[in-house]
């Protein structure tokens, strides 16, 4: 974009130089190392709006900017590894002549005259000194001259002989690679070209198209960009349905198993009840019957079994450390019945209606 288009349209434009800028910087930071101090300018000083990066490697105690530069760091790999170097050796420098040593001042004398004297003749020195170090200087440079001039004829010559310079190929595709890379981070992103006009040989029109092209895939990269930040918002939602989901599908697990728990228990409990009903049914029939065969003996504080096998049988409900179930309850009731019955038929006073005393209960033989 021309600064003067800029200009004419600031408020319209500014938006595009700061995408622009974003993607700059944002590809910058990712292509320098860690631990460099840099700073943007944006520039409207010339034809085109542009911007400058200036960095400083902080890390570095020498401070070399090479490190920061991808074409010279891939020539640098590139000589580590081969361990060469295609340089050219340039021709050995001339000799040059040694400056003359300059003259002592003279000591301190008790005489005037002998110190202005010695002065004179140090100040002769100097000059003569001087002159002497002018017209080495002169010859060393005449020297140098002549063999920068032979020394670059020497190197244009080795130049043209040469094929090619592996050092240099490294370096120009690192350099090409830093051209394609940022073409596809930031210049595609805004609906810049690779390659200028010249380079192609296109028209006015050919290139025209081609930057009407370009932009149209600018826009449909930010659509693309746009779906992507959509389809990501609604993976996010159904990502937040599905734990909600899964969190209320886990409390209900949760309650499921309490439910599971407590029908269990209940089964279980209803089961005891019926074994304990059951065993209830045999030991009244077996007490009844016992009772009709005269196997029963009531006396003032509680009954006797004659029949082992039977008292064997009843002590589930005869022993007093048991607990009070409902089964025990009813067949302690169902004695007393068949105590009021017996004692009642026989003519025997009962001793007492109560129930039956534990001492007695817990006696061997009961």
């Amino acid at each position: 974009m021309k600064c003067s288009v800029l200009q004419q349209n600031f408020e319209q434009n500014r938006h595009v130089i700061n995408q622009w800028l974003a993607l700059l910087l944002r590809d910058f930071e990712n292509r320098m190392p860690s631990g460099i101090e840099w700073s943007a300018v944006l520039h409207r000083d010339e034809e085109y709006v542009h911007a400058h990066i200036l960095a400083i490697n902080a890390d570095d105690p020498k401070l070399n900017a090479a490190s920061l530069h991808c074409g010279k760091t891939a020539a640098s790999r590139y000589r580590a590894a081969h361990d060469t170097s295609s340089a050219i050796p340039p021709l050995p420098k001339p000799e040059l002549l040694l400056r003359p040593r300059k003259p002592r001042k003279p000591k301190l004398t008790r005489k005037q005259q002998t110190r202005v004297r010695n002065q004179r003749k140090y100040e002769a020195a100097v000059y003569e000194w001087e002159q002497a170090c002018t017209r080495v200087h002169q010859v060393n440079q005449k020297r140098l001259r002549l063999w920068r001039g032979e020394n670059s004829a020497h190197l244009r010559e080795a130049r043209k002989l040469r094929t090619h310079v592996p050092e240099m190929k490294a370096y120009d595709d690192a350099m090409r690679a830093l051209q394609d890379h940022y073409h596809d981070a930031v210049g595609k992103p805004c609906g810049l070209l690779r390659d200028g006009p010249r380079k192609e040989r296109l028209s006015t029109v050919e290139h025209a198209t081609r930057k009407r092209q370009a932009a149209k895939l600018a826009r449909d990269i930010k659509n693309v960009k746009h779906m992507r930040r959509e389809t990501a918002a609604e993976a996010q939602n159904i990502a937040d349905q599905t734990r909600m989901f899964a969190k209320n599908l886990e409390t209900r697990e949760a309650r499921l198993l309490l439910r599971e728990e407590e029908i269990r228990r209940r089964e279980d409990d209803l089961t005891a009840r019926v074994s304990a009903l059951d065993e209830l049914e045999i030991a009244m029939e077996e007490t009844l019957s016992a009772a009709e065969q005269g196997e029963i003996h009531f006396s003032a504080r509680g009954f006797q079994l004659s029949n082992p096998n039977i008292t064997g049988r009843l002590q589930n409900f005869l022993n007093p450390d048991l607990r009070q179930t409902p089964a025990r309850k009813i067949f302690e009731k169902f004695l007393k019945l068949i105590k009021r019955t017996v004692v009642g038929s026989t003519g025997h006073p009962p001793a007492s209606t109560d129930e039956i005393p534990a001492e007695d209960l817990d006696r061997p033989g009961l």
